[in-house]
């Protein structure tokens, strides 16, 4: 839980929408969503529900919404108090850049005008960059032009952007999505062809039932089964496990008939006698336990010991964890995000060592709009059916599409591949508004 998710769900109520809250914020809808879903993840409940076209606020939801008033009134009492007429007498600066040297000059100049700033600084993509401006992380953005003259192919993109920048996978993702679409549009193939041929038109999905009290747990799962979705995940933890146990054990009973596959998420909230106990308890049913605790250690310690699937997700950071846990015989399979492994040219790999193990997996990610289901959708696409978990697409909670004519939805439990070049899909550009930079 950081300040931005904290600023974007209080814009979201006070400017009733997240559409008028990212006009108010000056970012994308998506940005705002995605704040909204990790806020929903680390908190562990729903804090909006649907109502005709619409949000209103859960209970969890208005008590958070009471807190971040007082936290929006610190915030402000504190820029006042920083905002000192003339001379700039204290506060703080901070400077994300990819040009140490560049910073190093500016930061020499800042520092004998304004001594008692306190200054940070990171290193960044200029994707990290912008999107830290956009949420107000970062104070000041500079850089360099280092993938001017790289050939727009998936690995000679990565090798340059991981010369200039160690981690930022996020960032990363999304410019190696873009190469993607772009040559496939100029090779007019789909991206599924250039990720090795897509194995079925008709990529499976799967719903998540967020934090719920037992009974309504059940009778979602038993709704979305009457969708035709082929697989569900329901969300536990933080809370006592007794409830969590309930909830599995009724969640099942809806569903256990229907051929439905069946995931508990925890979400890492779980310690590892909770993990113990949960998967003891039901022994007799059938559900993939995914990342039950945060710790790759906590994962070894109750691997030999429940008589459940594991399922690695939060911890499975890049490509090198990945292979390390499957290797060691710590999971069973994993969740994976797009954009947490670097982007469609990693995930590929992942998938390929998958496969050579044996290992199931999701090809999915937190939140976004038609690009990044797009993605998914391309991605899962080329899975081995019998390894294939589905992808998670987050179309049924956005209102609208990127592309009015061909905007991914889910239909009947699954998610029909785009047809077209590149990702089969050609986003209305005017929608996200004005470019950060260009060169």
């Amino acid at each position: 839980m950081n300040y931005a998710q904290i600023r974007a769900f209080y814009s979201v109520v006070r400017e009733g929408g997240v559409g008028r809250a990212a006009r108010f914020l000056n970012v994308s809808q998506p940005t705002v969503s995605q704040h909204l879903r990790a806020l929903e993840e680390t908190a562990a409940v729903p804090l909006f529900e649907r109502r005709g076209r619409g949000l209103a606020l859960t209970p969890e939801g208005a008590r958070l919404f009471a807190a971040a008033e007082h936290l929006m009134r610190a915030v402000a009492a504190v820029e006042d108090s920083l905002a000192t007429p003339g001379e700039l007498e204290r506060g703080r600066l901070r400077i994300v850049s990819d040009s140490p040297p560049v910073v190093v000059q500016l930061l020499k100049r800042f520092r004998d005008r304004h001594q008692a700033v306190t200054i940070s600084t990171a290193l960044a993509s200029k994707a990290q960059i912008m999107a830290e401006i956009a949420d107000g992380e970062a104070d000041f953005g500079h850089m360099a032009q280092g993938l001017i003259g790289t050939d727009v192919l998936p690995l000679p993109i990565h090798r340059r952007m991981n010369e200039l920048l160690a981690g930022h996978n996020y960032a990363k993702a999304a410019v190696d999505i873009a190469v993607y679409d772009l040559l496939g549009k100029h090779l007019q193939v789909s991206v599924s062809d250039l990720l090795g041929g897509a194995l079925t038109s008709r990529v499976p999905s799967y719903y998540a039932i967020g934090l719920a009290e037992p009974d309504e747990a059940a009778l979602i799962a038993l709704e979305k089964s009457k969708e035709g979705y082929p697989r569900l995940q329901l969300k536990v933890g933080s809370r006592p496990v007794e409830i969590d146990i309930e909830a599995i054990r009724k969640t099942w009973e809806a569903i256990g008939n229907t051929g439905m596959r069946f995931a508990v998420d925890a979400n890492c909230t779980w310690t590892t006698r909770d993990a113990l106990r949960a998967s003891r308890e039901c022994l007799d049913v059938p559900f993939i336990m995914e990342q039950p605790c945060r710790a790759i250690e906590d994962l070894r310690k109750i691997r030999p010991q429940v008589q459940h699937a594991i399922y690695m997700d939060e911890s499975g950071l890049d490509l090198a964890t990945a292979v390390c846990v499957a290797g060691q015989g710590l999971v069973d399979g994993f969740a994976m995000k797009i954009t947490r492994i670097g982007g469609l040219q990693p995930m590929a790999a992942f998938r390929d060592v998958c496969a050579a193990m044996n290992l199931p997996h999701t090809c999915d990610d937190s939140w976004g709009g038609d690009i990044i289901a797009a993605a998914c959708t391309q991605m899962a696409a080329t899975v081995r059916p019998a390894l294939n978990e589905g992808a998670w697409i987050a179309a049924p909670y956005i209102e609208g599409n990127y592309d009015d004519r061909k905007g991914l939805s889910i239909k009947e439990g699954y998610v029909e591949l785009p047809l077209g070049p590149g990702l089969g899909i050609d986003p209305d550009e005017s929608l996200f508004g004005a470019a950060v930079a260009s060169f």
